[in-house]
């Protein structure tokens, strides 16, 4: 679907509340932003140092 995208995809997890967070926090990502319904103007970054950054994998891209 985004092959032949020329812009750098981030991926962003979403919760409708910040309570609706807690039960996750165990599995969220590290270098990961979350992104929370009630407070729609603030991105949590769970890293402290990035803001929306591409993630470098060693995977390739399929």
């Amino acid at each position: 679907m985004f092959k032949s995208s020329k812009i750098p995809l981030v991926m962003v997890t979403a919760f409708l509340s910040r309570k609706a967070m807690v039960g996750y926090l165990t599995e969220i990502a590290w270098e990961t932003d979350v992104w929370v319904a009630e407070d729609v103007t603030h991105l949590i970054h769970f890293n402290g140092q990035h803001l929306l950054q591409l993630y470098q994998s060693q995977l390739p891209l399929i």
